[in-house]
């Protein structure tokens, strides 16, 4: 993937379709917190729970696992944010910088999966009470996110929520990767100390030790130092040098 210039895409929010009627377009999902681990991720599409959450997920509409999953590295920084969760308890859980950074390298876990179920993932991580009736991230928005000649990498998917903002990142076997992390401004607030760094609980942690050990093959020493690291090392610049202001949200 080389290097680009993120910036702001805005949603389309014109006429949609509606989320059945999303082909079966497919797409990498880049999970890098707790998703990488792939019994917890399964939880998003077959519903249920991991040892560790104190919440119950519903799955998505589509139940079908992920029809190939690899292991990637980016140049973007992991952090842990926020102090509490409802499913983790007290604690940060992770969240990916918005833009590139020759000085980081952050571990991903791709799984291929279906558009509709990129959405179903999507509103999970958000929200319980919306009633989708329309994607959030539809096929409007993955065409123009990947065609774009100007360098606008990431989307605003909804108007609430700590991962409401999707980031493109590039492609894999020419098919697009796609995450979602927090917005322009929640980043700044990070950045700026407004909102807390804050490392994970130890079943957060234990279970992307478990990914990154058991699935990733890094050692136990190199999965903590990775984890300490994303938490203990502050969050350097502004994305204000990154973007216009006019963009935040």
């Amino acid at each position: 993937m080389a290097p680009e210039r993120d910036a702001l895409l805005e949603v389309n929010n014109g006429s949609l379709p509606k989320i059945e009627e999303i082909p079966k377009t497919f797409v990498w999902y880049a999970s890098y917190g707790s998703n990488m681990e792939m019994k917890r991720f399964l939880c998003y599409i077959e519903g249920g729970l991991v040892a560790g959450m104190q919440e119950v997920c519903e799955g998505s509409r589509d139940k079908t696992r992920p029809t190939a999953v690899k292991w990637r590295t980016v140049p973007y920084r992991m952090f842990f944010g926020r102090n509490a969760t409802k499913t983790w308890g007290p604690g940060g859980v992770a969240f990916l910088d918005l833009y590139r950074s020759r000085m980081h390298r952050a571990h991903i876990r791709l799984y291929k999966i279906s558009l509709q179920q990129f959405n179903d993932v999507l509103r999970q991580e958000n929200t319980r009470t919306h009633v989708m009736t329309s994607p959030l991230f539809g096929l409007t928005d993955l065409n123009y996110i990947v065609r774009n000649n100007h360098g606008y990498k990431f989307v605003k998917a909804l108007k609430k929520g700590w991962y409401r903002t999707v980031l493109y990142l590039g492609k894999e076997q020419n098919l697009p990767v796609l995450t979602f992390t927090c917005s322009p401004l929640k980043m700044e607030a990070f950045r700026s100390n407004k909102l807390p760094i804050c490392g994970p609980s130890k079943a957060y942690k234990d279970i992307i030790m478990k990914a990154l050990v058991e699935e990733r093959n890094l050692t136990q020493n190199q999965a903590l130092n990775y984890i300490r690291d994303c938490y203990k090392k502050p969050l350097r610049g502004s994305i204000f040098s990154h973007y216009c202001p006019c963009c935040f949200w």
